[in-house]
């Protein structure tokens, strides 16, 4: 089996469908402030690289923690 990774970088700015939000990257922690570095995101469920599950689409369908790799 081969796995191709096709996970897209999150950035502020990324191109989106054309009804929602490009996601925000908001710096919430700095290493030199709080020893440690973090951020805040705000973006849509279907941003970039993601899985649509039978739940998106089907009431009570599965979701996507649920489906077989």
């Amino acid at each position: 089996m081969k796995i191709v990774d096709l996970t897209m970088t999150i950035k502020s700015k990324s191109p989106v469908y054309p009804t929602y939000i490009s996601p925000v990257v908001h710096t919430w922690t700095s290493h030199r402030e709080h020893g440690f570095y973090s951020n805040l995101l705000i973006l849509n469920d279907h941003t970039l690289t993601h899985v649509d599950c039978p739940a998106h689409m089907i009431e009570n369908g599965a979701t996507v923690d649920s489906l077989p790799l």
